[in-house]
């Protein structure tokens, strides 16, 4: 999903990942 602007990426196993790629 995207949130403000920037991409996250739900990862099961570590919760949620924070990438600007």
């Amino acid at each position: 999903m995207w949130t403000n602007g920037v991409k996250v990426l739900k990862d099961d196993k570590s919760g949620f990942i924070v990438t600007d790629q």
